[in-house]
């Protein structure tokens, strides 16, 4: 079957990686069919995203909020900076905060020298990085009950316009649209080489009528549907049936 290769480099001026506009050859091919075969994008994903980095906390007065900033840590760097983060937050208060990690429950463990009021809960907590349920706790003392879970993405939402948009539900609260799923099987020397060849992934897309699109325009989506954005070059390579135009 024909293979089509996309490559960011090629996109149109004015357009980035993160929103490129890839032209096509007018009136040569209609594609009846495309199946996604791989995608090759440089690993500069981390860990701790925007917008799922704070811990929100209460011990006097109103709710705290402590920034992580975003990056990839180890667990022992993690629990550093949430501990210095939590302080600095709620330095007046006179209150000590530490953070541990336990490499053998995988768990982290928050404590206060007072009673405290931790949002897990909330909008924005790191709740799933380090191991907690959604909830809100009370007390001086705080373990998750989860292995925590430092790893970048598992897999990447493409997004090709022209293409259309498939719905997956997740549990956001706002379903994610795009394309195809995107896999990220393995790092070698910094590239993420993300493959749906041995994913149980539907990811070929049949057209009710042949399209010849001249351009295509394609984004890549986190898990929250977000659209990444700063991302190096990168390559997608489909697979295609079509009709060849006279």
């Amino acid at each position: 079957m024909p293979r089509l290769l996309l490559d960011s480099l090629d996109r149109l001026s004015g357009s980035t990686t993160s929103a490129a506009i890839i032209p096509l050859v007018a009136n040569k091919h209609r594609f009846r069919s495309i199946t996604l075969e791989s995608v090759t994008l440089i690993n500069g994903l981390v860990s701790i995203v925007s917008g799922s980095n704070s811990i929100f906390y209460q011990t006097v007065g109103p709710i705290r909020t402590a920034t992580i900033p975003v990056g990839n840590y180890t667990a022992t760097s993690l629990a550093t900076q949430v501990a210095a983060q939590m302080l600095i937050s709620q330095s007046t208060d006179g209150k000590a905060y530490t953070c541990t990690y336990n490499s053998v429950d995988q768990a982290f463990t928050i404590t206060c020298t007072a009673t405290m009021s931790l949002f897990m809960l909330t909008a924005g907590a790191m709740s799933a990085n380090m191991g907690f349920e959604p909830a809100t706790y009370s007390g001086t003392t705080f373990t998750g009950t989860r292995w925590a879970n430092l790893s970048t993405p598992n897999y990447l939402i493409l997004d090709i316009q022209e293409f259309g948009k498939h719905v997956w539900t997740s549990y956001v609260a706002s379903p994610l649209s795009g394309t195809f799923i995107v896999p990220l099987i393995e790092v070698k020397t910094g590239l993420v080489f993300a493959t749906t060849q041995d994913t149980g992934i539907p990811q070929k897309i049949h057209f009710v009528s042949p399209i010849s699109p001249t351009l295509l325009n394609i984004s890549f989506k986190d898990r929250t549907g977000a659209a990444l954005s700063n991302l190096a070059e990168w390559q997608i390579l489909l697979h295609i049936d079509f009709d060849e135009l006279s």
